[in-house]
């Protein structure tokens, strides 16, 4: 589930860790629960991450990348239940590596994921400059231009929602996210790409910078299953700002229809009929 809100939100509450050198490093769950994609095994990750000093913390889309002064980078993906902590976790259980510091007084980071569905992998700078080069992953949607989201989304036939979806069009925005782009734009996640107005595109663009801007200030969104949580294992407040996702069959807010549900992809898709009409579209 952690979008780039979200993944954000863990870079900043992890920022304290900078400059320090890494003490210890256990694999609690390893034995008890399903395995993530580690890379390369625990054991060797163990062996090669001992001594390293962390010499900052980046976001590459929905991943965060520790760096370390060696030539290489540790590439954490959340994908549906992963956590980053620096406090104790929901429950220790799911809790599938541990990183002590020299420096005690500092709570271990835990990376937590309930579901095991999440990645761990050491990379080169070269294997990170294959993995994350710009035909496999777009640019970052708080850094995208209102131009480059045009050219780079615009010739497409797909819906406006599934393209958001597309990583590789432009990085870091889920489907939580999508639908409330989409409906604070008033467009509808229907609508084709190569059929979208100029100004649809400036529309599309604001939506895409205030939605994740304010989500980011509100740490994140924490549904009702309470899986997402802060690196202080606290929740996040950006869920009482949702407008349309999850909120199928409710009054829309502004014109009091009723806020509807279907699937895109194989995801659920939510949105108001009413406010995200196809005004936008070019007539065929």
């Amino acid at each position: 589930m952690p979008e780039l809100p979200e993944v954000e939100t863990m870079r900043r509450g992890l920022e304290k860790i900078v400059g320090l050198r890494i003490h210890s490093v256990s694999f609690p769950a390893a034995k008890r629960l399903r395995s993530l994609l580690f890379k390369p095994s625990p054991q060797r990750l163990k062996t090669r991450l001992l001594s390293l000093v962390i010499t900052g913390i980046r976001r590459i889309g929905k991943r965060i990348v520790i760096d370390f002064n060696s030539d290489e980078s540790l590439v954490i993906e959340p994908r549906m239940t992963g956590l980053l902590l620096l406090a104790n976790s929901p429950s220790p259980e799911h809790n599938r590596v541990e990183i002590c510091f020299d420096d005690s007084s500092i709570h271990p980071l835990i990376y937590w994921d309930r579901r095991g569905l999440g990645t761990v992998q050491l990379l080169s700078v070269h294997t990170m400059s294959i993995l994350f080069n710009s035909n496999r992953i777009g640019p970052d949607a708080l850094l995208i231009t209102a131009e480059d989201l045009q050219c780079r989304l615009g010739r497409s036939r797909r819906p406006v929602k599934v393209a958001l979806l597309d990583q590789r069009g432009l990085s870091g925005i889920g489907n939580i996210y999508a639908s409330e782009i989409l409906f604070r734009a008033q467009i509808h996640p229907r609508a084709p790409c190569n059929r979208l107005l100029p100004q649809a595109w400036g529309r599309l663009h604001e939506s895409i910078q205030s939605v994740l801007r304010e989500a980011i200030q509100l740490k994140g969104s924490t549904l009702s299953d309470a899986t997402y949580r802060t690196p202080q294992n606290r929740s996040g407040g950006f869920q009482f700002h949702h407008q349309v996702y999850g909120k199928q069959g409710t009054s829309c807010f502004v014109c009091g229809n009723p806020i509807e549900r279907f699937v895109q992809a194989q995801r659920a898709t939510f949105a108001c009929p009413t406010c995200q009409n196809m005004r936008f579209l070019r007539k065929l």
